[in-house]
């Protein structure tokens, strides 16, 4: 965390850790919405 990076930090470094919280965020409220929903016409709001 506290490493030195070459060249100093940049904007291009953060994308990686972006991305891969963003694709864990997508995924845990997709297990979330799979839990909750239902087919069923009668469930419909």
């Amino acid at each position: 965390m506290f490493e030195n990076i070459p060249g100093g930090s940049r904007w291009r470094y953060v994308w990686g850790s972006t991305l891969t919280f963003t694709i864990f965020v997508q995924f845990v409220t997709g297990v979330f919405l799979w839990m909750g929903y239902s087919a069923s016409s009668g469930d419909a709001w």
